[in-house]
């Protein structure tokens, strides 16, 4: 089964995560450092369009997306987990979702979260707030409410008959964002160019 790898760290049987997990959320992003700019992208499903995945159907998934301005990689990757979040907390009243992840900054928060509170979010040398301080609160609020479950796929995931479909999914919202981001920047430019003849 497609996500067998990822929900036995509930210890239960596949069959009833299958009934019980009912919000899948993969969130990927691509930045332009030129620009400072980034695309956030998501994809909410649930187990049995998951299920039912294939790369041939990739046309109908329905991607959501969200342009930052002025911003890093990192921030980005946070903004765009917070953005996410933002979107589904209405809508997620009482089934908490597992989030599927490429961005390495969220994938690692909530082992930090301990740490991070109880140095209430200052560095132990500098005595400094950490960068990013009031994301990571957000982030966590959000932790709070909805019991959310991070998996962080990183590049190096072996493919394997468990995770194709999660890499799949993974990959075709990764892809969106990129193509998003490219597109804007080439009509930007296109539109510039023009504007210089007339």
């Amino acid at each position: 089964m497609v996500f067998s790898t990822f929900l036995t760290f509930m210890n239960q049987p596949l069959n009833t995560l299958i009934m019980e997990i009912k919000n899948n959320i993969f969130i990927s992003c691509s930045f332009d450092p030129r620009l400072k700019r980034g695309i956030g992208s998501f994809l909410s499903l649930t187990n049995e369009e998951c299920l039912k995945y294939s790369p041939m159907k990739k046309s109908r998934l329905q991607f959501i997306t969200q342009e930052f301005l002025e911003t890093t990689p990192v921030c980005l990757e946070l903004e765009t987990a917070i953005w996410v979040l933002d979107q589904i907390d209405d809508q997620l009243k009482t089934d908490s979702p597992i989030i599927y992840t490429d961005l390495k900054g969220v994938g690692g928060l909530l082992p930090k979260r301990e740490r991070l509170e109880k140095t209430d979010y200052t560095g132990v040398e500098t005595g400094k707030a950490v960068t990013n301080a009031n994301l990571f609160e957000e982030f966590y609020q959000h932790h709070d409410r909805l019991e959310f479950s991070v998996f962080y796929l990183s590049e190096d995931l072996e493919e394997t008959p468990e995770t194709k479909t999660v890499l799949q999914l993974m990959n075709a919202v990764h892809s969106h964002s990129c193509d998003n981001l490219s597109t804007q920047i080439k009509t930007e430019s296109t539109e510039k160019i023009a504007g210089k003849w007339f």
